[in-house]
């Protein structure tokens, strides 16, 4: 229908008169719910020498393109889209239409389309397209379309009926793609468990791995602080191996440092009196027992610890 757009900014000369009109998508009927989409195309295109007066105008450049609307039991006019001089980068919706979008548009060229996803009866309105602009002579000027009307059609019996089963076919289509998707949502759970499981199995391995890289020449050592005071009194300090055996080792302990004294207060030499044991070994470290006899007093003692493996 529309076949040329007149470029704005320049004059279109004495011989180039403009002609606007509006396209509904090539008819001015709608069948809900079998219409998928309705298009409105307000442009500015080249008159002819058959198109009336009203219809033509020397434009020098446009300030405006605009789609308008019939209210509801008024004959008053509302803006449903409109792209204007004053933001000529940004085509705007006023909300009249739902589900409406602005498809394309051009200030320059003249022209705004906005769509419409499946139109119902609400969208069966009087629609009219307006241009404005400046002319040669600096003056103000107007085009407007007879409104253009686009009516609501009741779907014929044979229609609706194809309509209703391609919509079961969709349907259909999307239940098994559902159970697919749920098939596969099994599958890959599935194969996370078996990815868990391999882990796991690997993280074992490890630690076998780990147990026999500890070898019976692994020999560990150190040496522990316990403050066992006045006697009678036995104390326990926690010594942890710094890497793990595969089993508990044995271990040997002896005294580096002890500082006390007697305290009997007697005439007898009992002397500093103590022992100590290396108790609860496990794989991963024992507990040491530091035990003080009566008369004697250690305010603290370093005990050396050995552990190797047992064969």
């Amino acid at each position: 229908m529309t076949t040329a757009l007149m470029m704005a900014g320049s004059s279109l000369g004495e011989d180039r008169k403009p002609q606007m009109e509006i396209d509904v998508e090539g008819t001015t009927d709608i069948v809900p719910p079998l219409t998928k989409s309705l298009n409105l195309t307000c442009s500015l295109v080249p008159a002819t020498d058959s198109d009336p007066k009203d219809k033509k105008a020397d434009f020098k450049r446009i300030t405006g393109v605009y789609i308008d609307l019939k209210k509801a039991d008024s004959d008053e006019e509302a803006d449903v889209a409109k792209i204007t001089i004053a933001n000529p980068g940004n085509a705007t919706l006023s909300g009249l239409l739902p589900r409406a979008t602005i498809i394309e548009f051009s200030l320059s060229k003249g022209f705004i389309i906005v769509g419409v996803a499946w139109p119902d009866i609400n969208h069966a309105r009087d629609y009219t397209c307006k241009v404005v602009g400046i002319n040669t002579a600096e003056d103000h000027v107007t085009l407007t379309t007879h409104k253009t009307s686009v009516q609501h059609t009741a779907p014929d019996v044979a229609k609706l009926a194809n309509y209703i089963h391609t919509l079961e076919l969709q349907l259909e289509e999307k239940v098994d793609t559902h159970d697919t998707d749920i098939n596969n949502i099994k599958t890959e759970n599935r194969n996370q468990e078996t990815d868990i499981y391999n882990i796991e199995t690997k993280n074992r391995n490890q630690d076998t791995e780990i147990n026999k890289r500890v070898s019976k020449a692994d020999i560990q050592q150190g040496y522990k602080l316990c403050s066992p005071g006045t006697g009678p009194n036995t104390v326990y300090e926690q010594v942890n191996f710094p890497h793990r055996y595969s089993k508990a080792p044995r271990v040997f302990l002896s005294t580096r440092h002890i500082h006390g004294n007697d305290v009997s207060g007697t005439d007898d030499d009992t002397g500093i009196e103590y022992w100590i044991n290396a108790d609860q070994v496990t794989q991963t470290g024992f507990r040491l027992k530091c035990h003080v006899y009566r008369y004697s007093h250690i305010e603290w003692m370093s005990v050396q610890w050995i552990a190797t493996p047992n064969p």
